[in-house]
């Protein structure tokens, strides 16, 4: 699990303090994380003090490991030798299992202990290695490669790696509890000769199959809690050519689908607390999106966006975990469209009979009131303004000038971020051949014919120019007229404006290169085609999101190269 807990006394005192919560007041009180400068956070995981891990980048674009507590956001780092982190589990005594990111194809677990790094190790012949989990006492479980390519299931033990085997050839271990019990999922050999991937139960030095309910393909754990209580999902063939998941749970030798969000046909669980709530998130059709993060408790899946405020300004899309306490993590953005993803803590509402028992102190929250018995945050003290928690007071919404149209800044207020004049460039939509641009220079923009009959060749920006009928049909655009400037932040994807010099109105571009011979920058890091890491083929075993990073040409459901 991403927090440990052992105190069974406890437990039960929260248990029946959730029982005794009426769903109709679930109204959680959402916490932005904030960042290290940077444009997106992540949180990972939660203590039950309520201490969150996470990461952030930093305005550079570097991407540290990160601590939010009482005090704020603390910079933890990263590794020696990486430039990335990001933590996967932390338990109650501040340990936590972060893992070191480099290029594409360089991964290592350390433990992260009072500012001091522990590397996990690898298995003998490899030099990769990766961190799901952390129990009380330090042990850590993850993944490292083996020779061949492969990798396996392991667990960190006072500085000894061990290999906890597989159910067929490649194997990961995702979550431990204070019993030692280890979940994960394996590839498993099939009678028919082919593979298919299972779930796994670890314990006593012996792995088992936690199989799938009838006709799903596929299983996989991710959470165990202490009442070996397991979650994961499963993977269902859709005819005639679909498969989508469900968020599944295995509860003493039995499993079951959890209830989807409605009007949501594909799910997957997160976490799970010792409560048996689960998190997790939601798509709105059976191959993916749109997405909204879910609580799933006592039989019934309801979504995030449900239990927060309707005056609430962010679309949550994803959840992460969930403490014993009800505290959720979450992810989500800023209606319509705000390109950065930004971290969230979900809290629930305190029981109260009096107003001055909700006072926090937090000046942002408002002056806290008491109403039916439960706890809610006053009206917004900065109308019309921002609120700076920090010096407690209200601040103007001010340009800060950075060339970068943020969440606060807009054509009026700040023209100097938001409004641009500078000409479109190829790949915009449109023609342009006072700017150089014509069918053999600009293809994406430029329509031409260029094989065939003489007579029947042209070439738009080339030998014809826009006024000729063909260069301006079936969506092609030739126009020379100067641009106007336009705005950035109205909501509309103007001409000029695209994924990469507009995010907030064009849309985020991906998170990878997308095609590595399309003579774009799709994900807008600076890099096209094959000047970008991420367009060198990656062999097997290596992490992996399309298709295309593999050398196979085939990345596998579980985000490794085959």
């Amino acid at each position: 699990m991403n927090r440990k807990r052992t105190m069974i006394f406890v437990l039960t005192a929260c248990f029946l303090a959730a029982a005794a919560f009426p769903a109709s007041a679930q109204e959680y009180e959402i916490i932005e994380l904030g960042t290290l400068g940077g444009t997106s956070t992540r949180a990972r995981v939660i203590t039950e003090d309520g201490v969150v891990y996470g990461w952030s980048t930093l305005a550079s674009g570097e991407k540290h490991a990160v601590r939010w507590d009482a005090s704020g956001i603390v910079d933890l780092g990263a590794p020696p030798g990486f430039l990335s982190a990001s933590p996967a589990a932390a338990n109650d005594a501040g340990q936590v299992a972060i893992n070191g990111e480099g290029d594409p194809q360089s991964f290592r677990g350390y433990l992260w202990d009072a500012g001091s790094w522990t590397p996990m190790g690898v298995l003998p012949g490899t030099s990769e290695s990766t961190a799901a989990d952390i129990d009380s006492g330090g042990r850590m479980v993850g993944t490292s490669f083996v020779l061949g390519g492969e990798y396996r299931a392991v667990i960190w033990d006072a500085g000894v790696l061990t290999d906890l085997g597989t159910l067929g050839s490649d194997s990961s271990a995702r979550s431990i509890n204070e019993t030692g019990q280890i979940v994960g999922y394996s590839d498993i050999d099939l009678p028919d000769g082919g593979q298919s991937q299972r779930g796994f139960l670890w314990e006593n030095g012996a792995m088992t199959v936690l199989d799938p309910p009838p006709d799903y393909r596929t299983s996989y754990a991710v959470d165990i809690n202490e009442l070996g209580q397991i979650v994961g999902s499963g993977t269902l063939f859709v005819p005639p050519y679909f498969t989508t998941h469900h968020a599944l749970l295995w509860d003493n030798g039995t499993v079951i689908r959890l209830d989807s969000v409605p009007g949501y046909g594909r799910t997957s669980a997160a976490d799970i607390n010792n409560l048996g709530q689960v998190v997790g998130n939601a798509a709105g059709s059976i191959s993916g999106g749109p997405y909204t993060a879910y609580l799933w408790q006592d039989g019934v899946a309801q979504r995030l966006n449900d239990l927060v405020s309707p005056d609430s300004v962010w679309d949550l899309t994803t959840a992460a975990a969930i403490n014993d306490a009800g505290q959720i993590l979450a992810h989500g953005r800023r209606y319509p469209d705000d390109p950065y993803v930004t971290a969230f803590l979900l809290q629930p509402p305190t029981a109260c009979t009096h107003d001055s028992e909700c006072i926090d102190g937090v000046f942002c929250d408002g002056v806290e009131v008491c109403v039916g018995g439960w706890c809610q945050n006053g009206a917004d003290p900065c109308p019309g303004q921002g609120c700076n928690e920090g010096i407690g007071a209200c601040v103007p919404l001010t340009c800060n000038g950075d060339g970068v149209c943020g969440t606060f800044e807009d054509c009026n207020s700040c023209p100097s971020d938001c409004i641009s004049s500078q000409p479109p460039g190829c790949g915009d939509g449109i023609c342009q051949p006072s700017s150089g641009e014509d069918c053999l220079s600009c293809e994406a923009d430029c329509r031409g014919k260029l094989k065939g009959k003489a007579s029947a060749r042209y070439c738009c920006g080339g030998d014809v120019d826009c006024t000729d009928a063909r260069c301006n049909r079936e969506g092609w655009v030739c126009d020379d007229a100067p641009q106007a400037p336009f705005c950035c932040g109205d909501g509309s994807c103007d001409a000029g404006e695209d994924r990469c010099s507009c995010a907030i109105d064009c849309g985020d571009p991906p998170p990878t290169e997308t095609d590595c011979g399309d003579g774009f920058d799709n994900d807008c890091d600076g890099a096209t085609d094959g000047l970008d890491s991420e367009c060198l083929c990656r062999s097997k075993g290596a992490p992996c999101t399309w298709d295309n990073h593999c050398c196979s040409g085939i990345c596998k459901r579980n985000g490794m190269c085959r």
